[in-house]
């Protein structure tokens, strides 16, 4: 009978990853450092910095309350355009099917930025602020947080 014979192994030289994952297992990527969130001490942000993304929900609802005003200029609308994020994707997040940012440009602007820039501090948003001539109450609102310590 012809099927009695075994197939004969084929080798090859080139190596395919599935084929490597079988013979080495599986490889896992784990992170050496504290459990649960990472702290903003990368080495790319300087230690005494705050990031957007960790400031106080008091201070955002401030913030919400100053730059959704269209009295005030709509400041989150400059911001996204200084940060590349749609309009769109704010509004989205904003007043979705969701709605769980309260229907808050400010709120949901801050989400987005805190995924699209997660090291983000808030220094540099204030930086853009005062190159914008943004007016005292919204400098002022971030003033305690530029800096840790001061």
């Amino acid at each position: 009978m012809q099927f009695s014979k075994p197939r004969p192994k084929i080798t090859s030289s080139v190596s395919l990853p599935c084929k490597l994952n079988e013979t080495t297992g599986k490889t896992s990527r784990s992170f050496n450092g504290l459990a649960g969130r990472r702290i903003a001490s990368s080495s790319n942000i300087p230690t005494g910095m705050h990031l957007l993304k960790d400031l106080p929900s008091s201070i955002k609802n401030q913030a919400a309350d100053i730059l959704d005003d269209p009295a005030k200029g709509q400041w989150w609308r400059k911001i996204a355009i200084h940060y590349r994020i749609r309009e769109v994707e704010v509004n989205d997040l904003a007043f979705g099917a969701s709605r769980h940012i309260s229907g808050s440009e400010t709120k949901a602007l801050f989400q987005k930025l805190s995924v699209k820039h997660p090291d983000l501090t808030v220094l540099s948003l204030v930086d853009f602020l005062l190159s914008e001539h943004a007016s005292h109450d919204i400098l002022n609102l971030f003033r305690p947080y530029t800096y840790k310590g001061i």
